[in-house]
C-alpha cells in the first residue's frame, strides 16, 4: 500500500498479523523499493498536474504523457524526454498509479480521462501480451534450453493406500458419496466387495442412500378412540401453585404414567409427532387433566449428528411444555439408559451396545414395534451432549429442571441494586465497587476517534475500555431498580494503543495505564468483568486462556500531555485478587509444608488437569499441537507423521509426546488391535496384506 501527503510518500506492506511501513530498504530490496517509490512520485505529479487545470477533462491520456515527458532531469518524477518511453513506463506500472488515483478523495480526479485512457491501455497491453506468448513456437528440431525439460515427471513409487477407519465413519462417508457421487460410490463399493466379503452387507446398505427418518406413528402404540380420560389413583401431592399432582392416568383405556414418553400430534401435516418425556401430571384449576413434558428429539433429523445418529436413539432436551392429556395420541417405547462414562467402561459399553443392536434386529424381524433409547441430554445452546440428570428426572414432584433453567435465564435479565448501593447485578453477573469492568468504546466516542474502512482494513474495531467502578449513581429514585435509572461512575484505564501506535507495537497486550480521568457511563455499556493486577501477579509464559481477562498496571498516563511515568507512591490502586501471590513468591524457598500455593499456580495446575490428551495425525513439525497447548486446550501425548524430517522436528518441539514415524493407517490399525477393537476397524484387505509386518512392528512399539 502507498500513502502520500503534500511532501511525503510512505510504502507499507500488509500481512495477516500487522502493517509494516518501510523505511530504508536493505540492499537486496532496494531495486524493488526504488521503482515503486518512483512510480508513486510520478502518480503524485500527474495528480498535481490535473489539479492545476481549471477543467480536469481538458487533459487526455496523451496530453498527460506529453507533459510528463517535458519534466526536467532534476525532477524526481523524470522518466525520459521521449513520449513513447514515458507511455511505456506509465502503462507497465499502471496498476500502482491507478491504485493511488482510486484512493484520491476528489471524484473528478478519480474519473478523469487520463484514468480511462490508462485503463484501456492496460487492457490492450494485456491482450497484446497474450498474443505475443502464442506468436513464437519452438520447432521440434530446436533443443529446449530448459534443464528440466528432459526430466520425466516425478511419480511416487508408493501405491495409494485407502484410509483406515471405523464402521461408523465408513457408513457416514459411504452414504454421503452414494447420494452426491453415486457413480464413484458404485465403483468403490464394487472393488471393495472383491477384497472383503464380510463387508458385503454393509456396502449394500450404502447403495440405498441416506436413511429416511422413521415415522413414530407406525412404530408406537396408538390409543383407540373409545373411552375417556381419568386419573388412576388419588392425588400424590401439590405443585407450588397448589395444583393436585397425579402419578397415572387412563387415556382411552391405556395407562399413561410419569416417567414414560408419549407422542403429541402437531398442526403441520408434514411434521412427525413430537415426543415428550412426562415429568409430572396435574389437574388445572378448571378441572382439565394436564401433563408437563420435556421434548425428545430424533438424533438424525433434529440434532447436529445427522446421518451419524443411531435411528433408534432419541435425545432429551431442555424444552418443556404443559400439555393436555387429550392431545396425547400414543405411548412410545423409550428406554432411559444409564451409560457409565470413562475409558475404563469403554469395552463394557461396546459389548452392551452390540447386545442391544442384536435384540433390536430380532424385534424387527419379528415385526414388533421399535424400541427407542435415550442416554444423553442434547443442549444446543451449550453446543454439547450431556449425561442425563437421573436425580431430577421423572420424579412427579411438580418440579421441572428445565423450568428452573429457564427461570434462571430470565433472572439474568433482571437488573438489581443492593440497598447500600455497593453492588449491582447485570445479566446474572454481580459487580461491586472497585471491580474492574469492560466498557463499550462507543461510550467514549468523544474521546476516541471513530474508525474507518480504508484499503481493505477494518480500522473501526475498537477494544473494550477497561474501567474501575467507583460509584453507583441513581438518576431518579424508583421503587424497583431500573437499568435506565442508574449510572456508574468509573475510572478509565488506558491501553497502549490509546497512547500511540508505536507504544502499542512494543507493549504487552495485557498492559494498561492508570489515569486520573473519571466519567459517568450508562449501565448498558458494561460488557463484562476483568481484573487488573500488579505485573508480578501475572507470571510470564502463562497459557493465554488462564489469564484471558487479566491485565497489569505499573504506569500512570496523563491524557492531556501524553506522558507516561511510574505510579506515584501516594496513589493506592485497589488491585484485583492475586496480590497475595507476590508475598508468596517472596517467601520462595522459605515457606513451610502446607502453605497454600499461589493463585496463578493453582489456576495453571487446574488448567493442566482439564486439558484433553490428544493424538496428532499428520502432525508435521507440531504447529497445531503447540497452539492448542499454549491456549490450554490440550496436551499432545501421541503423534503420527509419515515424513522422517518432520517427525524428528516434532520430537524436538514436543519431547513429552510419543511420535510414530510411519503410515497413519498402519498405526491406527495397530492401536485398534491393541485396544481390542479389531472388529470395529475398517481396513482394506489389500492394505492389510501389504502392511501386516508393519502393523506387528507398530504394535510392539505401543505402550502396554
Amino acid at each position: 500500500m502507498i500513502e502520500f501527503g503534500s511532501s511525503m510518500v510512505f510504502i507499507s506492506i500488509r500481512t495477516d498479523m500487522a502493517w509494516y511501513r518501510l523505511g530504508k530498504p536493505s540492499k537486496q530490496y532496494s531495486p524493488w523499493y526504488d521503482t515503486v517509490l518512483k512510480t508513486a512520485r510520478i502518480a503524485i505529479s500527474i495528480i498535481t498536474l490535473l489539479k492545476e487545470q481549471s477543467r480536469v477533462s481538458r487533459l487526455s491520456f496523451g496530453d498527460v504523457i506529453k507533459r510528463v515527458s517535458g519534466f526536467s532531469q532534476d525532477n524526481k518524477s523524470y522518466i525520459s524526454s521521449d513520449p513513447l518511453a514515458v507511455e511505456r513506463y506509465v502503462v507497465v506500472h499502471g496498476q500502482i498509479i491507478l491504485q493511488l488515483f482510486a484512493e484520491f478523495p476528489d471524484e473528478k480526479i478519480r474519473k478523469c480521462p487520463f484514468v480511462a485512457g490508462l485503463t484501456s491501455k492496460l487492457e490492450a497491453r494485456h491482450h497484446t501480451k497474450w498474443l505475443m506468448k502464442k506468436k513464437k513456437v519452438l520447432p521440434r528440431s530446436e533443443p529446449n534450453l530448459n534443464p528440466r525439460a528432459a526430466m520425466a515427471p516425478v511419480v511416487s513409487k508408493r501405491k495409494a493406500m485407502q484410509a483406515t477407519t471405523t464402521k461408523l465413519i465408513n457408513k457416514i462417508w459411504g452414504e454421503y458419496y452414494s447420494n452426491h457421487l453415486p457413480e464413484d460410490s458404485k465403483v468403490v463399493i464394487a472393488s471393495e466387495v472383491k477384497d472383503d466379503d464380510e463387508d458385503a452387507e454393509v456396502e449394500t446398505v450404502l447403495l440405498e442412500g441416506m436413511q429416511k427418518p422413521h415415522s413414530v406413528s407406525k412404530q408406537t402404540k396408538a390409543f383407540s378412540d373409545d373411552g375417556e380420560i381419568r386419573w388412576e389413583g388419588g392425588p400424590e401431592g401439590k405443585t407450588s401453585s397448589g395444583l393436585l399432582l397425579y402419578k397415572q392416568a387412563i387415556i382411552h383405556g391405556e395407562v399413561v404414567s410419569v416417567g414414560i414418553s408419549v407422542s403429541v400430534e402437531v398442526d403441520e401435516l408434514d411434521e412427525l409427532p413430537d415426543i415428550y418425556y412426562v415429568e409430572f401430571m396435574f389437574e388445572s384449576k378448571g378441572g382439565k387433566k394436564m401433563c408437563h413434558g420435556r421434548i425428545m428429539q430424533d438424533g438424525g433429523c433434529q440434532t447436529v449428528l445427522g446421518n451419524a445418529a443411531n435411528e433408534r436413539e432419541v435425545f432429551l432436551t431442555n424444552e418443556c411444555k404443559d400439555l393436555g392429556l387429550q392431545d396425547v395420541k400414543q405411548i412410545n417405547i423409550v428406554t432411559i439408559q444409564k451409560t457409565p462414562w470413562g475409558h475404563q467402561h469403554r469395552k463394557a459399553n461396546i459389548v452392551a451396545d452390540k447386545i442391544d443392536r442384536e435384540r433390536a434386529e430380532e424385534r424387527k424381524m419379528k415385526g414388533l414395534p421399535t424400541e427407542y433409547y435415550c442416554k444423553s441430554l442434547y443442549w444446543p445452546e451449550r453446543g454439547a451432549f450431556f449425561s442425563l440428570p437421573f436425580d431430577t428426572l421423572g420424579l412427579g414432584s411438580g418440579v421441572c429442571q428445565s423450568c428452573k433453567l429457564q427461570e434462571a435465564e430470565e433472572e439474568k435479565d433482571v437488573f438489581k441494586v443492593n440497598s447500600s448501593k455497593s453492588s449491582f447485578v447485570l445479566e446474572g453477573t454481580e459487580y461491586s465497587l472497585n471491580d474492574y469492568v469492560y466498557v463499550s468504546p462507543f461510550e467514549f466516542e468523544e474521546k476516541i476517534e471513530q474508525g474507518t474502512h480504508k484499503s481493505g482494513r477494518n480500522v473501526g474495531l475498537k477494544a473494550y475500555v477497561i474501567c474501575q467502578v467507583l460509584e453507583i449513581i441513581a438518576k431518579k429514585e424508583t421503587k424497583q431498580a431500573e437499568i435506565t435509572s442508574r449510572e456508574i461512575k468509573v475510572r478509565r484505564f488506558f491501553r497502549p494503543e490509546d497512547v500511540s501506535s508505536e507504544k502499542a507495537y512494543c507493549s504487552d497486550v495485557h498492559e494498561v495505564y492508570y489515569s486520573d480521568e473519571t466519567c459517568t457511563i450508562s449501565v448498558q455499556s458494561i460488557e463484562g468483568k476483568c481484573e487488573v493486577r500488579k505485573k508480578i501477579d501475572v507470571p510470564e509464559g502463562s497459557a493465554p486462556r488462564i489469564f484471558h481477562n487479566v491485565f497489569f498496571c505499573e504506569l500512570l498516563y496523563d491524557p492531556a500531555t501524553g506522558a507516561l511515568k511510574k505510579l506515584p507512591s501516594h496513589i493506592k490502586v485497589k488491585y484485583s485478587s492475586g496480590t497475595a501471590d507476590a508475598a508468596a513468591r517472596k517467601k520462595k524457598g522459605k515457606c513451610k509444608e502446607g502453605d497454600s500455593i499461589s493463585e496463578p499456580d493453582l489456576e495453571r495446575k487446574t488448567s493442566n488437569e482439564k486439558r484433553l490428551a490428544t493424538l496428532d495425525i499428520f502432525a508435521g513439525c507440531g504447529g497445531l499441537s503447540e497452539g492448542l497447548h499454549q491456549f490450554g486446550v490440550s496436551s499432545t501425548k501421541w503423534a503420527i507423521e509419515y515424513e522422517e524430517p518432520a517427525g524428528n522436528a516434532f520430537k524436538a518441539n514436543h519431547p513429552e509426546a510419543l511420535v510414530f514415524i510411519n503410515n497413519c493407517n498402519v498405526i491406527l490399525r495397530a492401536i485398534m488391535e491393541k485396544c481390542g477393537d479389531r472388529d470395529d476397524c475398517r481396513m482394506w484387505r489389500s492394505v492389510t496384506s501389504r502392511s501386516s509386518h508393519a502393523i506387528v512392528r507398530a504394535m510392539s512399539t505401543l505402550m502396554p
